[in-house]
């Protein structure tokens, strides 16, 4: 949950879009939320959270954002890996 790279507001920043700017409080924002919902098992709104940066991830691999042998996102990959396994497994 604390990882910026996995959040699409960020990215949007870096490459200037509109609408971009206060990313960091958004961050924040869904981080605290996320603990939250966490903390009332809230399993819903904590799934939301982790597709959305799931989704996030895809979209850099997926679209060339991260590329096969580099170190981008490897961290993310290695979580991601064992969130979809217990989510499948």
């Amino acid at each position: 949950m604390e990882n910026r790279y996995l959040f699409q507001p960020y990215w949007d920043h870096l490459n200037q879009l509109p609408g971009a700017e206060g990313w960091q409080e958004r961050f924040q924002r869904v981080y605290r939320a996320a603990n939250a919902a966490l903390a009332r098992r809230d399993t819903g709104t904590v799934l939301g959270v982790i597709f959305t940066r799931l989704y996030t991830l895809r979209n850099q691999l997926i679209h060339g954002g991260a590329t096969w042998n580099s170190r981008v996102n490897r961290e993310q990959l290695r979580d991601v890996n064992a969130i979809v396994g217990e989510l499948v497994g």
